[in-house]
């Protein structure tokens, strides 16, 4: 409905993406139609959160904008705002993203002032920043009459935006109401035999086991070193982590690093983020980890207010992680155990 943000929710490999990409028109529908208001659900004034990797963030902003039915000469004028929204400098405009073209997407959605919005997990990044112009914006769309389908994993963000939401299962809606009591229903889902569903099992392994700073070795660049403890993981994989920090004064930034999964059955995977421009300072931090399988991608944990000491000397040249509910995890005797701001020991694993 119009002036309306409806939460979607669902297990992964639940039709959650899919069924935003056939809303959006850009994939067939097997079965049924889509429709916007009674109507074959058409491309103009739909805004889907649309990418291609390996494109530079302009032709990103352009493709969005046209499955939208929005023309170049139209979107000209929105190009700056788009790209300045989603923290793109101007000199990189033209050439292949080296910032998340995701950011690209969901700016370019949030900013083409379509009556219906298609978003999916559009806070699914570690950019504090971009988070809340994200929420600010959506909050904006939805008071000018926008229709928003929102897909997330973070339940809060939900509770903010969306009064009503769905819960999406094998492609088919499973239960749609009041967001509190679909997000219950759906913590205390339990497959047919009584084992946890699909998501509920990914949460087993979503642990940030270290975050730190390491100087550089001369003459390599410094590093911001993230260890993920994987406890269940299969392949084939592959494991992105985003650290978004900003500093007192509001320097900020956003640092990704993607890999393929190394373990099986679990272990540990060491994420080495270079670090060579990152100013001295104190910054408070949010890690966010996810996994990727063909298409399909998800968020399977965060960390979230740390404080990361960065070109300091003496004792605060460490990661000082007691800050909020977060800590840094250190190996003893083959075990794990909870060490509340211990110092990172590089090498151990």
């Amino acid at each position: 409905a119009r002036g309306e943000a409806v939460g979607l929710i669902g297990d992964v490999g639940s039709g959650k993406t899919t069924l935003l990409r056939v809303l959006g028109g850009v994939a067939p529908a097997t079965s049924g139609r889509a429709a916007l208001r009674g109507k074959p659900s058409p491309l103009a004034h739909v805004a889907l959160q649309f990418m291609e990797a390996g494109f530079s963030p302009t032709y990103n902003a352009r493709l969005a904008a046209s499955l939208a039915g929005i023309s170049r000469n139209k979107l000209r004028p929105r190009l700056r705002s788009i790209l300045e929204f989603a923290g793109v400098p101007e000199g990189e405009w033209t050439y292949p993203a080296t910032r998340s073209p995701f950011h690209v997407a969901v700016g370019t959605a949030l900013n083409l002032d379509a009556s219906v919005l298609l978003l999916d997990d559009p806070f699914s990044v570690a950019d504090g920043g971009f988070r809340e112009r994200c929420e600010q914006l959506i909050e904006q769309r939805r008071a000018e009459g926008a229709a928003i389908l929102l897909e997330s994993q973070d339940t809060a963000v939900l509770r903010r935006l969306c009064a009503r939401s769905l819960w999406l299962g094998g492609g088919r809606i499973v239960a749609e109401g009041p967001t509190e009591e679909i997000l219950s229903a759906f913590a205390h889902r339990e497959s047919a035999n009584g084992s946890p569903s699909s998501e509920e099992s990914l949460r087993g392994f979503n642990e940030v086991s270290a975050i730190a700073a390491v100087a550089a070795e001369s003459p390599g660049p410094g590093l911001l070193v993230v260890d993920v403890l994987l406890e269940q993981a299969r392949g084939p994989l592959f494991v992105q982590v985003g650290v978004g920090l900003e500093r007192e004064d509001g320097y900020a930034l956003l640092l990704e690093q993607s890999e393929p999964l190394k373990c099986k059955g679990g272990g540990f995977h060491r994420f080495r983020l270079e670090a060579a421009d990152v100013p001295q300072g104190v910054y408070v931090g949010r890690v966010t980890v996810r996994l990727q399988k063909g298409d399909k991608r998800w968020v399977i944990g965060r960390r979230e207010a740390f404080s990361l000491a960065i070109g300091l000397p003496g004792e605060h040249a460490r990661s000082d992680v007691a800050r909020s509910d977060v800590a840094v995890w250190e190996p003893h005797d083959g075990e794990w155990t909870y060490a509340p701001g211990s110092p990172f020991e590089p090498g151990r694993r």
